[in-house]
């Protein structure tokens, strides 16, 4: 959950030690220690369930990715009310296709080179998108992809292809 944050925020990594430093007690790192304490304090709070969506992948899921899942934090994404944009799904595929050597699967899937990043990446080895969800899957440390991070990450405007949702598209 710790790198999920890393990645979702762009930020340092963190460490369980590090998450678990209490205000006023000290860090002992010799050169690095010092007094510990709260810079802000919003006044929200969250369940550990806001977060799942971070976690990385069970090895069972990762053995079968064809698998579909559905989460609290993605049932926004597969509304049956609100389908998918499919112009916005088709211009994904293929920018994931073009500039990521992806390829679609039997399954339906894509199989591409994950787009945040791997040292030792090969097409599908740490990286599939499932169109039917709009959700990509990172089996290495990137977890989960919603479409509209996905569109973010992908440089995509999702508001260039009418939307995330069909019913967004203003047809003329």
């Amino acid at each position: 959950m710790l790198q999920g944050l890393t990645v979702y925020f762009s930020s340092d990594t963190l460490s369980v030690a590090q998450s678990l430093r209490l205000p006023n007690t000290h860090n002992t790192k010799p050169n690095r220690g010092g007094l510990c304490h709260v810079l802000d304090l919003a006044d929200q709070h969250y369940t550990l369930a806001d977060f799942e969506a971070l976690l990385p992948m069970s090895d069972g899921q990762r053995r079968k990715p064809e698998k579909p899942y559905i989460t609290p934090q993605t049932v926004h994404t597969v509304h049956p009310g609100r389908p998918l944009n499919p112009t916005l799904i088709e211009v994904v595929i293929h920018r994931l296709c073009r500039e990521y050597g992806g390829y679609r699967k039997e399954n339906g899937y894509v199989a591409a080179l994950c787009p945040c990043g791997h040292t030792h990446d090969a097409p599908g080895k740490h990286f599939n998108f499932d169109p039917t969800h709009g959700i990509g899957i990172c089996f290495g440390r990137h977890g989960r992809i919603l479409l509209k991070d996905l569109c973010t990450i992908l440089g995509i405007q999702p508001t260039d292809y009418g939307g995330l949702f069909e019913s967004e598209r203003k047809d003329t």
